[in-house]
């Protein structure tokens, strides 16, 4: 994916969020984590459980 060559990021490292369940697999594709956004409750749920982000 050109965005990690562009950007010089860690995939392993990334969380990439997104509607579009298709783009969040090709995210997935080159080792960067995605969730895939419905709501913002969701969202916030995913963050704190499965990363242990607070938000």
């Amino acid at each position: 994916m050109d965005v990690v060559r562009q950007t010089n990021i860690v995939p392993d490292e990334t969380i990439f969020i997104d509607d579009n369940e298709l783009n969040i697999k090709k995210a997935e594709e080159v080792g960067i984590h995605g969730i895939v956004f419905k709501n913002a409750k969701q969202l916030k749920e995913e963050l704190e459980i499965k990363y242990q982000i607070q938000v």
